[in-house]
């Protein structure tokens, strides 16, 4: 029976597409229920001109931040073949520092990121991420109508609701989506407040329908940990994923979870992965401004290091556990530890590796960029650290130099 409404909100949201403003919706459910019959055909066949996707969440699976927008926006261009997915970034006006991580996720799949990351740009750059993708959405929107259907968004991170909420805040004809949802999420912390305000819109538009009971039981989201140790790989790109794409606060439940279920299922995580997760969690920290629990996990990944000669993760260590100390005013236990990065990247001949280490000394006297214009003192900055500036293109610091040149001596 619950098939029968939710088709319902599914055809009369099609046919509004297109035609009216505000075309979001939520059908909501007690327990569970599955759209996997939902044929794409009935949306996107002969003589429609919609972009049609059903996508269904899984428990079992780490949901990826931004789901299913990213992708979708992705799938469409590819799908449209109108030229360079980079020239397209360019003309919906992304934030610069966010067209690599958007381009290498088109390509690949996987993000990255060139320039640092700052704890006090976080907020502004999670909004400009948001704000980005949503204009990616209504920018393909105007180019061929967009009709999704995605079932347990229940599942999904603060980032997909913010999309939600953004698009609700500017609607647009051309998009238009329905939003499968048991009535508890799992959605904690912060996230909530957002899906709360989400659900507050959507109501006050008349935009929430409740289909009642499924009858079938819902699936648990704690999946047994022996069970998802193969996906643990997968798990992890994803939450890097999440990391480049600033979605901190899902990382920090997973993790939890994770360690967790292992101390529960008295299951060893493979150190090499927990070395990982470490690292990864460990840089959530220091974004989020945690940095007691910063040093704490830098303190597990120093112990998983000790002996290892494993020179990548002695090399993180020292810089994770630098910038921690920057951030704090410690600027002597900082400098100790500067001391030793320098020391493993001569060891390692690595020219990268060498440029981080000379960029954190200069970095630890301006207390982590936070006193660039009340140094009290020059500050030296070597020929060749301008020159690796330069050429590794790493734009925010290289403003930075443009517009202290009263603070700076060059040697």
């Amino acid at each position: 029976m619950i098939e029968k409404f939710f088709d319902g909100v599914v055809d009369q949201t099609y046919y509004q597409t297109g035609n009216t403003e505000r075309n979001i919706v939520l059908a909501s459910y007690n327990n569970d229920f599955s759209v996997t019959y939902l044929k794409e055909e009935r949306y996107s066949g002969s003589g429609s001109n919609v972009f049609f996707k059903c996508i269904e969440l899984q428990y079992d699976v780490v949901v990826e931040a931004y789901a299913p927008f990213l992708d979708t926006i992705c799938d469409m261009f590819k799908e449209l073949g109108r030229g360079k997915f980079e020239d397209f970034l360019d003309e919906c006006g992304i934030y610069s520092f966010h067209k690599e991580i958007l381009s290498s996720y088109f390509h690949t799949g996987l993000c990255t990121r060139n320039e640092p990351m700052l704890p006090n740009e976080v907020m502004y750059e999670k909004k400009r991420m948001t704000e980005g993708i949503a204009n990616l959405l209504i920018k393909l929107g105007e180019i061929r109508p967009i009709f999704l259907v995605i079932n347990r968004f229940n599942l999904v991170s603060q980032s997909s609701i913010d999309v939600v909420l953004y698009l609700l805040e500017h609607p647009s004809s051309n998009i238009g989506i329905v939003l499968g949802s048991n009535d508890s999420p799992w959605i904690k912390g912060e996230a909530l407040e957002h899906w709360n305000t989400m659900l507050e819109v959507l109501g006050n538009y008349n935009q929430i329908y409740h289909l009642g009971s499924t009858g079938k039981e819902r699936l648990s989201r704690s999946v047994k940990l022996k069970n998802r140790m193969d996906k643990l790989p997968k798990t992890f790109a994803t939450l890097k994923n999440c990391y480049y794409l600033l979605e901190f606060e899902y990382i920090e439940y997973h993790f939890n979870n994770l360690e967790r279920q292992a101390m529960e299922e008295e299951i060893a995580i493979e150190p090499r992965w927990l070395a990982k997760l470490c690292q990864l969690y460990a840089k959530v920290s220091i974004m989020t401004q945690n940095f007691s629990k910063a040093i704490e996990t830098l303190s597990r990944l120093k112990k998983l290091d000790s002996g290892s000669n494993n020179t990548e993760l002695s090399f993180e260590c020292a810089l994770l556990t630098a910038n921690c100390y920057m951030y704090l005013g410690r600027l002597d236990i900082a400098e100790k530890y500067a001391a030793l990065l320098e020391e493993i990247a001569q060891s390692s001949g690595e020219e990268k590796k060498i440029f981080q280490a000379k960029l954190l000394k200069v970095q630890i006297q301006m207390s982590g960029w936070h006193n660039i214009f009340f140094c009290i003192s020059d500050i030296k900055i070597e020929d060749d650290l301008i020159e690796m500036l330069k050429s590794t293109n790493i734009r925010i610091i290289l403003l930075t130099y443009i517009f202290m040149p009263m603070t700076i001596i060059r040697r």
